[in-house]
């Protein structure tokens, strides 16, 4: 009640005041907060004041770095965030923003309700603002003054014009910062950006400090369960003539904190079924797994932000993320967003061009309270999936469950001796693996618990040695893969 009827007396006081809120200065920057914004297409980017300058009266700001692409096929790892390099903020309420090729774009935060000015000019094309409306919006259950900049396209001879702009609008509050506003990287026709190819509107719908909205998904979001909550997953590994079916269930039977660490315990029944030529197998096994949630200082910064592929040298990648069916969606650890490192200079710099890649390949996402990863890649022969059909969380349930008994009326697979014994196990700095009768060629790759791909090394004859110094501790999956067969064992690093 305390909290409506301020509000309410907040809003009074709001409309009331608008002869002098009119003449004050809107705030464009939250520099004390990191700020989420969506796309109207749905991507959700951050953005956050890295450093502060001061030039004479100019209080000059630099905004978080991106991945961001700057010509046809060059990409700069720390290129201008999407909103653009900085900006510019002047005593007498004048605020730059700049675009891919430093070009400014003025706004006045200080104007009056129909005030007009030139806020970008070019030989061929200029834009006007002015303000249009004054009044009261909800800013995340907040009521604010906010003022609306629209856009008018000019041509060279001064006659307005249609332009996509024309339809785009810039939101300004008065003590939240911008409510809406356009990537200004890409102002105002420039089609570049790895993240968004077009200019569009950005709606604020979180901050931090205190946490407001929707915040940044983070690994300890993501994997963030209770005991009783239950996974089922259905994935399909396929490729020339062998198919894998997985269906899996997973519950929470224990959860521990301890410092920065959460420990689960799980309950795992998982049913395979294999079909190749020869022959049509099933089993279902339950076991207990232990999983160790610390942070994962890659997956949790921003969306946009360039991380290193570290095993693979001078590859970067960005995190995407969005709203999903089951709230907040991150993409991670999959090669397709990827750039590696080239030759071409542009703008004084070295640029980073696109990964090829090929074959069937998917981005890696994950839900929050949901886990991960899951994917979806079909492409015929190939196929590389791993849905989520069915949870159970807090009480909510959605889907469909999978149900299935374990070791009754199935047909087992035949045992067969191991053919691959790795060893020891857990392991510190060195992991022997050893096969039974290898005469050919094996690649052994190694992913984290975030299924990402850490490590690739190639494997020959019986006896094989991996160096585990330059690992973090925790728990992995080893991939041994040849051209017909794949064998996946489970590593803790200690």
């Amino acid at each position: 009640m305390r909290t409506s009827i301020f509000r309410t007396i907040t809003i009074l006081l709001l409309i009331t005041s608008f002869g002098s809120a009119k003449s004050q200065n809107y705030r464009v920057l939250q520099p004390e907060r990191t700020t989420m914004f969506q796309s109207e297409y749905g991507t959700i980017l951050g953005m956050r004041v890295d450093s502060i300058t001061v030039s004479g009266s100019d209080s000059i700001f630099y905004l978080l770095k991106n991945l961001q692409q700057v010509d046809y096929d060059c990409f700069h790892i720390e290129g201008p965030s999407w909103m653009g390099d900085r900006i510019t903020i002047r005593s007498n309420g004048e605020t730059v923003f700049y675009n891919v090729y430093e070009q400014p774009v003025l706004i006045k935060t200080k104007a009056l309700l129909n005030e007009e000015w030139i806020c970008y000019s070019t030989p061929e094309l200029s834009f006007r603002a002015s303000i249009t409306s004054v009044g009261v919006a909800d800013i995340l259950g907040f009521p604010d003054s906010v003022k609306t900049v629209s856009y008018q396209a000019i041509n060279f001879q001064g006659q307005n014009i249609s332009h996509e702009v024309n339809n785009l609008n810039l939101k300004l509050s008065k003590n939240f910062g911008i409510l809406k506003t356009i990537n200004f990287y890409s102002f105002p026709e420039l089609n570049l950006g790895f993240l968004l190819q077009w200019l569009s509107e950005f709606t604020l719908i979180g901050f931090d400090n205190p946490e407001t909205g929707i915040q940044n998904l983070t690994w300890k979001a993501v994997n963030d369960h209770n005991i009783g909550d239950e996974l089922h997953t259905s994935g399909t590994t396929a490729y020339a003539y062998y198919y894998k079916y997985t269906e899996t269930i997973e519950k929470v039977l224990d959860k521990t904190i301890s410092g920065d660490s959460i420990i689960y315990n799980w309950e795992n029944k998982v049913k395979i079924s294999i079909q190749t030529p020869d022959s049509n197998t099933f089993t279902a096994t339950v076991d207990t797994i232990t999983q160790y949630i610390t942070s994962n200082p890659e997956f949790d910064i921003l969306p946009g932000v360039a991380w290193q592929l570290s095993s693979w040298g001078d590859f970067y990648n960005a995190n995407m993320m969005y709203q999903g069916e089951h709230g907040p969606v991150k993409t991670f650890g999959n090669e397709t967003n990827a750039v590696e490192k080239g030759t071409e200079l542009f703008m004084g710099d070295t640029c980073y061009t696109p990964v090829i890649v090929c074959g069937c390949a998917a981005d890696y996402t994950y839900y929050s309270g949901l886990g991960g990863p899951y994917y979806y890649c079909n492409m015929g022969i190939d196929q590389y999936i791993r849905e989520l059909v069915y949870y159970k969380k807090d009480g909510i349930e959605w889907g469909t469950p999978i149900d299935f008994t374990v070791n009754s009326n199935l047909i087992p697979i035949e045992q067969k001796p191991e053919l691959v014994t790795v060893f020891p196990n857990p392991a510190s700095d060195l992991v022997n693996i050893v096969f039974k009768g290898n005469t050919g060629e094996y690649r052994l790759q190694i992913v984290d618990n975030s299924g990402r791909k850490i490590a690739e090394y190639s494997l020959k004859g019986e006896d094989n040695s991996i160096d585990l110094s330059s690992f973090k501790k925790g728990i992995f999956l080893l991939r041994i893969l040849s051209e017909n067969l794949t064998i996946t064992k489970r590593l803790v690093k200690i």
